[in-house]
């Protein structure tokens, strides 16, 4: 903020990002409890003072409990409240998504973490899950109607059981 009580050297400061910094905390806050009482007061959630990797994997599983799967849309943030972990409110999860599957980011060479998105279900591709529904979905409508000349306007419905799950909602 550029206006009192905060000194003039703070305007700008992307104060989110230099309070959940590691070497911030060690170097302004370990030692300093009066700084970590005032933080605490105005209700500063340090769940976030863990590795980004952890608050990935959280978001994820919230988001798959809320959604069903994890087509995490490129443009999704972490909304307040809900079920949401605290440390993870504002995180653009749809970016870190897209992050992990163009340069694997957070996973290096750590095969559990790998393994750890391997058994959430993780899209690695979102074009190849598309068309692998679609696909499932033309051959159940096959299968049901005889045909696979599907009308532009047909569309399954999100509760027909006669369809896999991920194919519902396709049209």
């Amino acid at each position: 903020p550029a206006r009192a009580p905060y000194p003039a050297t703070l305007a700008g400061v992307d104060l989110d990002a230099a309070v959940y910094d590691m070497a911030f905390y060690q170097a302004h806050l370990a030692e300093r409890r009066d700084r970590q009482d005032e933080l605490r007061a105005l209700g500063f959630c340090w769940g976030r003072l863990q590795p980004e990797y952890n608050l990935v994997v959280e978001a994820l599983i919230v988001f798959k409990e809320r959604f069903g799967d994890l087509m995490v849309p490129s443009l999704f943030v972490v909304p307040r409240g809900d079920g949401w972990p605290d440390g993870c409110v504002g995180m653009p999860l749809g970016r870190r998504v897209r992050q992990i599957r163009e340069r694997n980011d957070y996973l290096g060479d750590d095969l559990s973490r790998w393994a750890t998105l391997e058994e959430m279900g993780f899209v690695w591709s979102p074009r190849e899950a598309t068309r692998v529904a679609v696909d499932e979905a033309l051959a159940t409508y096959e299968v049901l109607y005889g045909t696979d000349r599907v009308p532009r306007s047909y569309v399954v419905a999100d509760d027909d059981g006669r369809f896999p799950e991920k194919c519902r909602g396709l049209g």
